[in-house]
């Protein structure tokens, strides 16, 4: 992991490349001493002006760059700005066939053979997991990996102890998630600032929403404040952020930056189930050969000339795009992307949007309301899908909180659902906001 270099330390590091000499007036002779401390705060005080590599993180296994050519040796690595720290010694072709490719992803798929896969794409997010965990350090910045099941036991964590254990050589550590969002932050912030390479958020209990991972997730570099002080720092953003609970949902602009894997045994006691193997320890046992196989997918694909996939595009994440998902659909997989439509569909802020919408135009039309206009006519009528769902919204003690009804409507103008979106329309001249709901369709 990364740590802050403390002064005793640089004091080390010079004791052992250089002499320090302090002449004695008392023996009129020079004689050998520590390294002065005033020397090691001046070096730590240069920052933005070192002389050192740039570190962005550490590897574990032998991985890709941007350019398609591979990491290997030990040690730090000018062209990703990564230390790579392994044992493993990998047998990839120099320009890997499609039929290399396809060998490759049949031994990754034989260790996925134990998982209840809801279906081939649920499959296809769980190999574009490992692949890009292992690929991490080509990329700018990926999806968010979530894993849902409708009951314990089920393999979540062993999913991702698998993606761990390739791309680090030991089973994922877990973060306990929690619904106070400002502890949680506090606990993203402890992982970036460690350069944790996986960032895995466990067992989480309903709706999952955060900021700070957000921001994370489509952001290369991340400003986060060491607990403690009071300022912050900016750090690279380098990991692999990941998710899993029992019916799992992403709220907000989670839902849109994340891919869902869903398992489901079909059973009331899966942990009871009898496997052929246990896929951790044979991820563990035959590592260098499944490392192999997900760098072969991935060159493969480059030396192919990265033929064009009849794909839709996935917003931010062009680069991850172009690397892993691509090579995979060429491989043989089906495209893990299709997953995103059960995360939109489960989203309960666009699912709240989508019934205020609908509610809405059918009781106004295209004509302007206040916020008070609006709550009042859903007072009127409470039995009315507009009464429910601004219950939903900012239901408070059997009233509606105009208050926190209106910062829901900021923080949704504009969002297009089901062909429709609400905004603005103007100021009444007592300061109060019109809104209207326009068929974008139209």
């Amino acid at each position: 992991m990364l740590r802050d270099v403390q002064k005793p330390f640089i004091q080390v590091v010079l004791a052992k490349h250089a002499r320090f000499d302090r002449y004695d007036g008392r023996s009129n002779d020079w004689r050998q001493v520590n390294p002065p401390a005033a020397v090691a705060d001046a070096i730590l005080a240069r920052s933005g002006l070192w002389p050192f590599p740039a570190l962005r993180g550490v590897v574990a296994c032998p991985t890709i760059r941007p350019d398609g050519s591979l990491v290997l040796a030990q040690g730090h690595d000018a062209g990703t700005g990564y230390y790579v720290a392994h044992n493993l010694t990998v047998n990839i072709p120099d320009k890997p066939t499609i039929e290399d490719a396809a060998f490759a992803l049949s031994l990754l798929r034989e260790l996925l053979a134990g998982f209840s896969f809801v279906n081939n794409v649920d499959r296809s997010v769980a190999l574009s997991l490992i692949l890009t965990a292992i690929a991490r350090p080509a990329l700018d910045f990926v999806p968010l990996f979530s894993i849902t099941a409708p009951v314990r036991g089920s393999g979540k964590s062993t999913l991702m102890d698998i993606a761990a254990v390739l791309a680090t050589g030991r089973r994922s550590a877990v973060l306990s998630a929690t619904s106070d969002a400002d502890e949680l932050d506090k606990r993203l912030a402890g992982c970036l600032l460690g350069g944790d390479p996986i960032i895995n958020l466990d067992n989480i209990n309903g709706v999952l929403g955060s900021d700070l991972l957000c921001q994370a997730i489509t952001s290369e570099t991340v400003k986060v404040r060491p607990l403690g002080t009071s300022g912050h720092v900016e750090i690279p953003n380098t990991a692999l952020f990941s998710a899993n609970g029992n019916n799992l949902t992403l709220a907000g602009d989670l839902s849109r930056r994340a891919l869902l894997c869903r398992l489901d045994p079909c059973m009331e006691r899966p942990e009871e189930r009898v496997f052929d193997f246990d896929p951790v320890v044979e991820a563990m046992k035959n590592r260098e050969q499944y490392v192999s196989a997900a760098l072969v997918i991935i060159r493969g694909y480059l030396a192919a000339g990265k033929p064009e996939q009849p794909l839709t595009p996935f917003g931010s994440f062009s680069m991850w795009a172009g690397l892993v998902r691509n090579a995979l659909v060429w491989a043989g997989e089906p495209d893990p992307c299709e997953s995103r439509a059960a995360i939109i569909d489960d989203d309960p802020e666009a699912s709240a949007l989508r019934e205020l919408l609908n509610a809405w135009w059918e009781l106004f039309g295209r004509t302007p309301r206040s916020i008070k206009e609006v709550a009042q006519t859903a007072a009127n009528s409470e039995d009315s899908p507009l009464a429910e769902v601004l219950d939903t919204i900012a239901g408070e003690r059997g009233d509606i909180n105009t208050r926190k009804f209106g910062k829901w409507l900021k923080r949704n103008s504009g969002r297009v659902v089901d062909g429709m979106k609400i905004g603005k329309f103007a100021q009444t001249l007592n300061g109060s906001a019109q809104w209207q709901v326009l068929n974008v369709q139209n």
